[in-house]
C-alpha cells in the first residue's frame, strides 16, 4: 500500500494522466478537420478573387493619376512660365502685375483642359510671391503644411512629383477639414539646378470615389486608399466599418482577426496603395451546416479537456513553480529564502528540503565572507589615509620653515591660516565621502601654500562644471595628484608654470584631469609607473599616486582608478575616474 501511495503522489503519474486526456481531446478535435479544410479552400479562392479585383482598381487609379500628371507637365517645360516666375521674384508687387496675370491665365487654361484639376497654387522658393486660381479660398502660405511642401519640392529632382493627403483646413483659412489629394512638384530652371517655384494642385476626389465604388461587389465589401506614408486616405463611406489595422505593411494579402481579408495592390504613378476588404462571414455562411456540427462537437471536447487539463496541470506544477520562483529569487541575491517542505509530492519535498539546506549554508558563508571583506577594506583604507596625511604635512611645514627663514611674516600668516582651514577639513570633516566643492576648496588652499614656495610662479586654473559640485568623492582624493604635479612636474620647470584641474561627468562616472606643463615623464619610466599602479605596488617618488589608485580600486569597480599621459619635456596629465554618487551637500 505504501508503494502505491508513493506512485499516486508522484508527478510522473499525474503527467501521464494529463497527456492521456490531451490525446483524447486531440482525437475529438479531429472531427473538425473536414470543416477547416473546406473553409480554407473557400477562403483561398476568395483571396484570389479579391486580389484580382484589387489589381484592377489599382490599374484604373493609376491611369487616372497619370492623366492628371500629364495634364500638368507643360508647366514644368514652359519657358515663358519660368521667365514670368523669375520676373516676379525680381520685381516689386506693383511691377509684377502682368507676369502674375500670365501665370493665372495658364492656371485657368489647365483647369479648363482637365476638370479633375482645381485649386492650383504656385509659390516662389523664397516666398517672395505666390499665385493661386480664383476657385480656392484664402490660402495660409505660412502654414506648416505649405512650408513643408516647399521645402520638400526644393530637394526634388527636376521631373519628380509627389502625391500626399491633407485636410483642407491645414492650408486654407477657414477650411472645412475635408481630406484632399494634393499633387506637388518643383518648377526648376532649364538645367534643373535651382528651384524657381513650387506648384500645388488638388485632384478631383469624386473621380477617385467613383472608381473605388464602381468595383464594389457587395455592401459588406469595401475599397480603401492608403497614401505613401501608410496613412488611410479613403474609405467607402464615413459609416463603413474601417478595420483597425496597421496600413504600412507591403504584403499582398492579410487576414485580420479571422474576421476579414485585406488585399493590397500598388499604384505605380504615386506609390500609393489600394486595399480591398472582404468579410469572412460571407464564406462561413456557405459552410453553415458543417460548421454547426463541428463547432458543437469541438466545443464540448475542448471544454472538457481544458477544465481537466488546467486543474491537473495547475495542481501538478504548483510546487515546481514555487520552487522555481524561489530559485530565481535566490539567483538574484535573496539567499535567506526558504520554501515549504510539505508540497504533497514526494520528489518535490526532497528537492525543497535540500534547497533550504543549501540556501542556509550559502547565506551563512556569504555573510562571513562579506564581514571579512568589509573589515579588510576598512583596514586598508585607514592605512592608505595615514600615509597621505603625514606626507602632505611634511611638505607644508617645509614651506612654512622656508618663509620663516626669509622673514616673510605676512605670507607665514597667510600660509598658517590656509593650513588651519586645511586641518579643519582633514580633522573635522568626518565623512569619508565629501562634496566636490569642499574637496576643491581644500585643493585651492593647498596650491596657495605651494605657490608661496614658488614665489607665486604657479599659474593654475580650475574648470569644473557647477553641476559637479554637489557630487561626492573620497576625501583627500585630489591632493596627492596635485602634489605630484607640483613636486615632479613644475618644480624643475623653467619658465611659466601652469596647472589645470578639469572635471566632467561621463558615462555615469566622475572624472578629474590634472594637467601640468612641467618636465613630464619619459616613455620607459611611464610604462614602469603604469605597471606598478596596475599591480598596486608603491612607486618611489610617486607614493601618493599609488595610494589614490588603490583607494579608488577599493571603493569602486574595476573601471575606476588613475590613467597617466605624458610627453617628456612637454606635459603630464593624470586622469582619475570613479563611480557617480550624486547627493546634495547637507541633504
Amino acid at each position: 500500500m505504501r508503494h502505491f501511495k508513493h506512485v499516486f503522489r508522484s508527478m510522473r503519474f499525474h503527467i501521464i494522466i494529463l497527456y492521456t486526456l490531451l490525446i483524447l481531446g486531440a482525437i475529438t478535435v479531429l472531427s473538425s478537420v473536414s470543416y477547416r479544410m473546406s473553409y480554407s479552400m473557400a477562403k483561398r479562392q476568395k483571396m484570389e478573387e479579391i486580389g484580382l479585383l484589387t489589381s484592377q482598381i489599382a490599374d484604373s487609379l493609376n491611369v487616372y493619376f497619370e492623366d492628371a500628371v500629364n495634364a500638368m507637365n507643360f508647366f514644368r517645360s514652359d519657358i515663358t512660365l519660368r521667365e514670368d516666375i523669375r520676373e516676379c521674384n525680381r520685381k516689386s508687387q506693383a511691377e509684377r502685375y502682368e507676369h502674375v496675370r500670365n501665370i493665372q491665365r495658364k492656371m485657368k487654361q489647365a483647369i479648363l483642359n482637365d476638370n479633375d484639376i482645381h485649386n492650383i497654387i504656385i509659390i516662389s522658393d523664397n516666398f517672395q510671391f505666390n499665385c493661386q486660381d480664383s476657385g480656392i479660398g484664402n490660402v495660409n502660405y505660412g502654414s506648416d503644411l505649405i512650408r513643408e511642401i516647399v521645402s520638400r519640392c526644393d530637394e526634388m529632382k527636376k521631373y519628380n512629383m509627389e502625391f500626399m493627403s491633407a485636410k483642407n483646413k491645414d492650408y486654407v483659412y477657414g477650411g472645412s477639414g475635408k481630406e484632399e489629394m494634393l499633387v506637388c512638384f518643383p518648377i526648376k530652371d532649364a538645367d534643373g539646378s535651382r528651384t524657381l517655384a513650387t506648384m500645388i494642385y488638388v485632384l478631383n476626389f469624386d473621380r477617385i470615389d467613383k472608381i473605388c465604388k464602381r468595383q464594389q461587389l457587395w455592401e459588406q465589401y469595401g475599397c480603401y486608399l492608403i497614401d505613401g506614408k501608410g496613412k488611410l486616405f479613403y474609405a467607402p463611406s464615413s459609416t463603413f466599418p474601417c478595420p483597425e489595422y496597421d496600413w504600412s505593411p507591403e504584403s499582398a494579402t492579410n487576414e485580420i482577426d479571422n474576421m476579414m481579408l485585406l488585399s493590397f495592390a500598388k499604384i505605380e504613378a504615386n506609390n500609393w496603395r489600394v486595399a480591398y476588404q472582404i468579410d469572412l462571414s460571407e464564406i462561413r455562411k456557405q459552410l453553415e451546416t458543417i460548421r454547426h456540427f463541428t463547432v458543437i462537437t469541438s466545443i464540448i471536447a475542448i471544454f472538457l479537456v481544458i477544465i481537466i487539463s488546467v486543474y491537473i496541470g495547475w495542481k501538478c506544477t504548483r510546487s515546481v513553480r514555487t520552487l522555481s520562483d524561489s530559485m530565481k529569487k535566490f539567483g538574484e541575491g535573496e539567499f535567506y529564502i526558504q520554501v515549504d517542505e510539505n508540497s504533497g509530492y514526494e520528489e518535490i519535498d526532497i528537492l525543497n528540503k535540500n534547497f533550504n539546506h543549501m540556501a542556509q549554508q550559502i547565506d551563512n558563508l556569504i555573510n562571513e565572507v562579506y564581514a571579512i571583506r568589509v573589515s579588510k577594506q576598512q583596514a586598508e583604507l585607514e592605512a592608505l589615509q595615514s600615509k597621505i596625511n603625514p606626507h602632505f604635512l611634511n611638505n607644508t611645514l617645509q614651506s612654512i620653515t622656508s618663509l620663516a627663514i626669509l622673514g616673510r611674516n605676512q605670507e607665514i600668516i597667510f600660509a598658517i591660516d590656509s593650513l588651519r582651514g586645511m586641518f579643519d577639513y582633514i580633522l573635522y570633516e568626518m565623512s569619508d565621502m565629501v562634496p566636490v566643492s569642499k574637496e576643491l576648496e581644500y585643493i585651492e588652499r593647498y596650491i596657495e601654500i605651494q605657490n608661496i614656495r614658488f614665489n607665486h610662479g604657479i599659474e593654475w586654473k580650475r574648470d569644473v562644471p557647477e553641476l559637479m559640485l554637489s557630487y561626492r568623492v573620497p576625501k583627500l582624493i585630489l591632493q596627492p595628484v596635485v602634489e605630484n604635479s607640483i613636486r615632479h612636474g613644475l618644480k624643475e620647470k623653467k619658465g611659466a608654470k601652469k596647472l589645470l584641474i578639469q572635471g566632467e561627468v561621463i558615462e555615469g562616472r566622475i572624472c578629474f584631469t590634472i594637467t601640468d606643463n612641467g618636465v613630464g615623464i619619459g616613455a620607459q619610466r611611464l610604462g614602469q609607473l603604469e605597471e606598478r599602479l596596475a599591480e598596486g605596488q608603491e612607486t618611489p617618488g610617486h607614493i601618493g599616486l599609488t595610494n589614490v589608485h588603490s583607494r579608488l580600486k577599493l571603493n569602486y569597480d574595476s573601471g575606476s582608478g588613475i590613467r597617466i599621459r605624458s610627453l617628456e619635456g612637454r606635459y603630464c596629465s593624470v586622469r582619475l575616474c570613479m563611480g557617480l554618487e550624486e547627493k546634495e551637500y547637507g541633504a
